[in-house]
């Protein structure tokens, strides 16, 4: 996920979990105040804050995935960018290959490429 996307998921998972917050609290209550003497809504009442408990741990693992996916797409470009430049900078007869200010360079390319994107 790059950009746009990203910062998408990350709001949707934040407002998720406001929700989640609020509505494990209110079941709490609610399964205080309604339960006494009544197993079938208590029951009821922890089923619903189970769904809500699984599908927050779902989107929390397809934020975790959306992270690694976007730090290996930078690694990525970063690489084929360090290898182009490694080349060109071969092809020049009789010139210095630095490899870490290659890397840097490459590294700095493409964060600007990614933010640009």
């Amino acid at each position: 996920m790059v950009g746009i996307e990203f910062h998408r998921l990350t709001a949707r998972l934040t407002a998720f979990a406001v929700f989640r917050t609020l509505a494990i609290f209110l079941l709490i209550v609610a399964a205080q105040v309604l339960t006494r003497g009544q197993p079938l809504i208590a029951l009821t009442l922890i089923v619903i804050a189970m769904d809500i408990m699984i599908v927050g741990v779902t989107m929390f693992s397809e934020f975790n995935i959306a992270k690694l996916d976007r730090k290996l797409w930078i690694d990525h470009l970063t690489v084929r960018i360090f290898i182009e430049d490694f080349w060109k900078t071969k092809n020049i007869e009789g010139q210095h290959i630095d490899i870490n200010e290659l890397f840097r360079s490459s590294t700095r390319k493409a964060a600007e490429d990614f933010k640009l994107g």
